[in-house]
């Protein structure tokens, strides 16, 4: 049996079978959107990407609080011993026992007076004999003449050397070269005493010690002693600087100060 029902389409056909012949109904419109619905959970975290370039450098931050100190250190070795070689003042013994060195090498057989400090005794003669250097000395000492008899003077009581008459001065004396004087009185004094001297001409007023004048022209000027001689080395005088107690060019028409006056100084300091 056939289970198809026949059922008369909308024109009124009798043969019309829902079933075989049912035609689609004509499109829609669209409805409104539907409300968002929930979001849903978050996915798994993808590959990390590519560094990317690097910034620019940050400024410097402000400076942190100072540390505590740290302990004291252990104290280092001692440094070398220091000198006093270098001094204005020790350089002008030194150029004065470069000198008498010489002076007993180049005048073995010469009386040499030899003038000091104090009045009794002014001056000492002999054949120069010997520097005497001390085992911790680094130049001599003493000076030490043949005068029937030896006799050592020190360095620092001299304040002239000249040999008997008719001695000519050497031209292979030598002296030693000025260094650099550390700041201080010494080399205000020599350096002074040196410039001043080069200056004069003609014959000049020496005087030294407490009883000790020299008159001539300046022959020599070195750093610590002076040498006064004729033009041709004649009759050499050598005067240590540091004993000077006034230099007066007699071209001038100054007066020695001294030892040329005979009056007395209107002053508390005199004289015996």
């Amino acid at each position: 049996m056939n289970s198809e029902i026949n059922t008369p389409d909308e024109y009124g056909n009798p043969d019309y079978n829902m079933s075989a012949h049912h035609h689609p109904c004509p499109p829609c419109t669209r409805g409104p959107v539907g409300p968002r619905g929930p979001v849903g959970p978050m996915g798994p975290a993808g590959a990390t990407g590519a560094d990317g370039p690097a910034g620019a450098t940050g400024s410097i931050g402000a400076a942190g609080p100072a540390g505590i100190a740290g302990p004291t250190g252990s104290v280092g070795p001692a440094g070398s011993a220091g000198s006093m070689d270098n001094t204005a003042v020790s350089f002008a013994y030194s150029q004065l026992a470069h000198v008498l060195e010489q002076l007993i090498s180049y005048y073995p057989e010469s009386i040499l007076y030899v003038f000091l400090k104090g009045i009794s005794p002014w001056w000492i003669a002999g054949v120069p004999y010997q520097l005497y250097v001390s085992s911790e000395g680094t130049y001599g000492g003493l000076f030490i003449l043949n005068s029937s008899g030896y006799v050592a003077i020190p360095l620092n009581a001299i304040t002239a050397l000249q040999f008997d008459t008719g001695a000519v001065y050497n031209p292979a004396i030598t002296y030693l070269s000025k260094p650099d004087f550390p700041p201080g009185y010494d080399t205000n004094i020599i350096t002074a005493v040196y410039d001043y001297v080069s200056t004069l001409t003609g014959e000049v007023l020496i005087d030294t010690g407490s009883n000790v004048y020299s008159t001539g022209p300046i022959y020599l000027n070195k750093y610590g002693i002076i040498v006064q001689a004729d033009q041709f080395g004649n009759e050499p005088a050598w005067i240590p600087v540091l004993p000077i107690t006034a230099i007066a060019p007699q071209d001038t028409g100054a007066k020695n100060p001294t030892s040329i006056e005979t009056g007395k100084p209107p002053t508390r300091v005199q004289a015996h």
